[in-house]
């Protein structure tokens, strides 16, 4: 498992002052990118150009309003893995309460587009440290 923390913004929210649907994704991104940053950085795996790791599906439940000045816990866990693709499960905490979940398949492909590649050992060995 891997957890940060975030403070919505305004600019997270809409007209509403809730935070606008799409902002949860950007969120669960930048998630993402902490827990790569720390294992595997992703400035790493372009700079080498050899996979690219594209989101295929992403989906998100909202149970509770998430308002400006919102201090959240996100947490990331693995969820199911191939040998070609994994998903990323990440929940949302509001003092202890969950407030959304965010989830994201990416399969990995080489480069240049020509199709899936199997995960690289290290990538792997990455994941396996966020397992639930």
């Amino acid at each position: 498992m891997f957890q940060t923390k975030k403070v919505i913004r305004l600019y997270h929210t809409d007209a509403a002052g809730v935070i606008f649907f799409a902002q949860l994704f950007v969120l669960a991104h930048e998630c993402y990118e902490g827990f790569m940053d720390q294992v595997l950085p992703l400035r790493t795996i372009l700079d080498e150009g050899q996979i690219l790791m594209p989101i295929t599906h992403a989906e998100a439940d909202y149970q509770k309003p998430i308002r400006v000045g919102d201090a959240l816990d996100v947490t990331l866990t693995l969820g199911a893995q191939t040998a070609h693709s994994f998903t990323l499960n990440y929940t949302f905490k509001k003092d202890d309460t969950q407030v959304a979940t965010v989830s994201t398949r990416h399969v990995v492909v080489h480069a240049d587009f020509s199709g899936k590649t199997r995960l690289p050992e290290e990538l792997r060995q990455a994941l396996d440290a966020i397992t639930q």
